[in-house]
């Protein structure tokens, strides 16, 4: 664990992943929690760390106020330190291609996101989640997909089906990488990718020790690399076990790394 001491003088980056945590409705990040990360920001570096992209990410900047030091994008697929990318890995073409007969023969539900929109046959009524990205069809919609740059593919299974959906596809897709997010979404990206393994590369090229929160299966990876981790209540069982501690409300991490705050 970090203690107090080394927080204020080494090279600590501060990681939060974004929906149930930073923003915990997925909508807006409450306005203590903005005052959070600024408080955050004087003591050492700030990152993000999610399964979205990094169009996203730019927008939750926007929103606080503040630009990262590290940006992680759909859960490591693409990563930036200090304006300079150290990985852009998409979906490689034939696994794409093999993905898009699987979801078109199932009539799986999903999008697919290019970094600029999501792309599917995904809708909502919820469009404050969207944030600045697109949710829109096209036509001939899995050739075309087959022949873009694809980062990260969310399916959309009904919450009684998910886990028995994860299985099948790991199963079947053992050359990807898939983890479920939530109850009604599964993510799949290119093997080796993961927000643990984000976290390996800039350790390897930026020297760091990381604090790291999150809520999420696909944050689980992450807890594993940091130094000192935190997990929200509302999280897993599962995922709740890999963390050092556990809060209740993302505010509440000033208290164990703001002392006296």
């Amino acid at each position: 664990m970090i203690e107090e001491q080394q927080v204020l003088n080494d090279a600590v980056a501060f990681i939060t992943d974004l929906d149930g945590t930073l923003v915990a409705d997925s909508t807006q990040v409450a306005e203590e929690d903005k005052a959070l990360l600024h408080q955050l920001s004087e003591k050492m570096y700030i990152g993000i760390a999610t399964g979205r992209s990094m169009k996203e990410i730019h927008y939750i900047e926007e929103q606080c106020g503040l630009i990262c030091d590290i940006k992680i994008a759909f859960n490591g697929g693409i990563i930036d330190y200090k304006g300079k990318r150290l990985k852009d890995c998409a979906l490689p073409q034939n696994d794409l291609a093999e993905l898009m007969d699987y979801i078109e023969e199932h009539q799986i539900i999903f999008d697919a996101l290019d970094n600029v929109d999501r792309i599917g046959t995904y809708t909502t009524t919820n469009l404050k989640k969207l944030w600045n990205m697109r949710l829109m069809t096209v036509p001939n919609l899995y050739q075309t997909l087959k022949e873009k740059k694809i980062y990260k593919i969310n399916l959309r299974p009904k919450s009684d089906e998910a886990d028995e959906m994860l299985a099948t596809l790991r199963a079947h897709f053992p050359q990807l990488t898939i983890c479920k997010s939530g109850n009604e979404r599964i993510e799949i990206t290119p093997k080796e990718i993961s927000k643990g393994e984000a976290l390996r590369i800039l350790a390897e090229h930026c020297h760091l020790h990381f604090i790291c929160v999150g809520d999420s299966e696909n944050d689980s990876s992450m807890f594993e690399e940091a130094d000192q981790s935190f997990c929200l209540a509302h999280a897993a069982p599962a995922v709740l076990g890999k963390v050092t501690t556990v809060i209740q409300t993302f505010s509440e991490l000033g208290e164990h790394l703001l002392p006296g705050k």
